[in-house]
């Protein structure tokens, strides 16, 4: 398995994660016979009881069909009381990476498994994150087509129903809105006097009617800004403000093919992708790494990306 997760403290979901995907096997800690994993059974993410149901496990020359409970710690099932919880009488399998507390039900000894160091060390830092480092960057990587889009359409939507001082302009530039509040929040962007006046030079000289084709009146209006507005403005309007506030399922393609024709952004996230990733062509697909970060990055949940989820299970 590849170096991964290096950055990332040993988390349950984690283990689990590695034991729904048949990475962890070994020899029951207490009879030392090997423990063939047949079937690892239903993933019980929601609903109280053992981490799986309806596992079948061979150990020795006896198959058991039952349920599976993964803990980073053996005491951990002491510590949730599963000894006096009925739904865990049906475990004939523990799984843990440290086994600090032999378990015993009807005076048995639970089988148990203990993680391989290796599979530990890839999930051994989950909590320790480096905001300038992604856990996944050891090697490149690519994110599939339907992935980036996914994340560039909840971008766009999720941006056109919050507040933004980009939608406000954009919506006075196309007529929408009769006033104009600026704020300047970027050491790119001129004096707000002199930004003000050159985003009202815009309203008045801009052609844009909504009307079809929109992708062609949106080609014109992106000519319009970059004669009015620094280059910064412009690619910061027209994407944080322009398409957000036209977004709609109707407009999607048009948007999405408009977004291809504004160059990519240049912002610290973005720079986290350029060591794992092909450099980014445009801004739609920088809105959708930016989007992958907020999602999934900046939350620790590796184990439900696309690349996350194609080392694991390499």
């Amino acid at each position: 398995m590849p170096a991964f997760f290096v950055s990332l403290s040993v988390r349950e979901d984690g283990l689990q994660w590695a034991w729904s995907k048949g990475l962890i096997s070994g020899v029951d800690e207490y009879s030392k016979h090997p423990i063939l994993v047949i079937h690892t059974g239903t993933w019980n993410r929601f609903a109280p009881g053992p981490d799986f149901r309806n596992a079948c496990i061979r150990i020795g020359e006896i198959t058991w069909y039952g349920d599976v409970e993964i803990h980073v710690k053996s005491s951990d099932w002491v510590k949730h009381k599963h000894q006096t919880d009925p739904k865990y009488h049906n475990v004939i399998l523990h799984v843990v990476a440290e086994n600090d507390q032999p378990l015993a039900f009807n005076d048995e000894l639970i089988p148990t498994i203990v993680v391989e160091k290796q599979i530990i060390s890839n999930l051994s830092y989950w909590n320790k994150k480096d905001e300038y480092i992604l856990p996944c960057r050891f090697g490149q990587h690519t994110f599939s087509t339907d992935f980036m889009y996914s994340f560039w359409r909840k971008r766009m939507n999720r941006k056109h129903h919050e507040y933004s001082n980009e939608k406000e302009i954009a919506a006075y530039i196309l007529k929408q809105n009769s006033s104009l509040y600026v704020h300047k929040r970027n050491a790119r962007q001129r004096q707000v006097i002199t930004f003000e006046a050159a985003l009202t030079r815009l309203r008045n000289t801009t052609t844009f009617q909504r009307q079809n084709p929109l992708l062609s009146e949106l080609s014109t209006l992106k000519d319009e800004f970059m004669a009015h507005l620094t280059a910064f403005e412009a690619q910061s309007i027209l994407i944080n403000g322009v398409i957000p506030y036209l977004w709609n399922p109707q407009n999607e393609a048009e948007l999405y093919a408009f977004a291809e024709t504004i160059p990519p952004e240049r912002n610290r996230i973005i720079s986290q992708f350029k060591h794992i990733l092909p450099t980014a062509k445009n801004a739609y697909e920088t809105q959708a790494l930016l989007e992958i970060n907020r999602q999934l990055c900046s939350t620790n949940k590796c184990l439900t990306c696309e690349v996350g989820k194609k080392i694991l299970s390499s």
